[in-house]
């Protein structure tokens, strides 16, 4: 019994080490060596950054180095790349710090702030113009939500006679409510004659 564990134990040694050490992977001809590089990962060091970058291309001498973003979202969670995609704890504002190095070494570091809204908010249809008062006193524009859940309009569009009002970044109705636009926001003049 035991001389067969060895010998099972000796077959698995030597199909292993076959693996690891006999023979060779294909070679690759064309291959394009350089070296990834972040700012955000010096400073954490606290190292310069600008020096660290240098000598890369100076006493390295690399002459590929890749396009880095890193994407802190403050929370603690760090992602790299291009694209990034988070999902947050919470609804509601939070900040993000957007790190692009080029591959010429200069860095440029935005600090973003978003906003994470509920998954019951909508962002479409369910908005209706309720009423137009074009009286001269006291021109407005009325849209209700007809819907039955909170509906963001941020960034909608308001267009009279070739002018256009932008509801504000972060405008939620929710359902029921209504928002009034008077000619002292809008800079509509709204035609009182019958006409339009």
């Amino acid at each position: 019994m035991i001389i067969i564990i060895l010998g099972v134990i000796v077959v698995i040694v030597l199909v292993v080490f076959c693996y690891f050490f006999v023979g060779s992977a294909p070679r690759q001809n064309n291959i394009t060596w350089g070296v990834d590089f972040s700012q955000m990962q010096s400073e954490a060091l606290k190292l310069n950054w600008q020096e660290n970058y240098l000598a890369l291309i100076k006493d390295l001498g690399v002459k590929n180095i890749k396009i880095h973003t890193q994407w802190d979202f403050v929370e603690g969670k760090i992602v790299t790349g291009t694209v990034a995609e988070y999902i947050f704890a919470s609804s509601g504002p939070h900040d993000i710090i957007v790190q692009a190095t080029s591959t010429a070494g200069t860095t440029d570091t935005k600090k973003l702030k978003v906003v994470v809204y509920p998954n019951d908010i909508f962002y479409g249809a369910g908005m209706a113009i309720s009423e137009i008062n074009p009286e001269t006193d006291d021109e407005f524009i009325k849209i209700k939500n007809i819907s039955t859940g909170t509906i963001n309009v941020s960034n909608w569009q308001l267009m009279y006679n070739n002018k256009i009002y932008e509801i504000p970044t972060g405008t939620l109705v929710v359902a029921g409510d209504e928002l009034i636009f008077y000619k002292e926001i809008t800079g509509f003049t709204l035609n009182n004659s019958g006409g339009e």
